[in-house]
């Protein structure tokens, strides 16, 4: 992955496993990184783990709301132009819609 140098991402379920992973190489290639998680202790240790990072963001993505808020607070963080990236897995029946559609949540 190269020219990724000051691009703005935002990592769901980043606070373990393949997110937080993820989260390391784009700090890695020189990229401003927001975790977002709902896990309290995991963003906790991921913002200990990973200094550099811009910040962690409580959130659950199978709420559209958070997930709606959690991204205005990285943009908030890290400015405009943030490109989510996704690293979660969710049992929810509710997913997001597809972008240029409303949702009634």
């Amino acid at each position: 992955m190269r020219g990724l140098t000051g691009k703005r991402i935002l990592i769901t379920g980043g606070a373990s496993g393949i997110g937080a992973a993820t989260a390391a190489r784009f700090l890695e290639e020189g990229s401003a990184v927001c975790v977002l998680d709902r896990d309290a202790k995991a963003r906790q240790q991921i913002q200990r783990q990973l200094p550099d990072l811009a910040g962690t963001l409580d959130a659950d993505v199978s709420n559209l709301k958070q997930v709606r808020a959690a991204f205005d607070d990285a943009v908030r963080i890290m400015g405009s132009s943030t490109m989510p990236a996704s690293a979660f897995a969710t049992t929810s029946s509710t997913s997001l819609p597809k972008s240029g559609t409303k949702s009634s949540q």
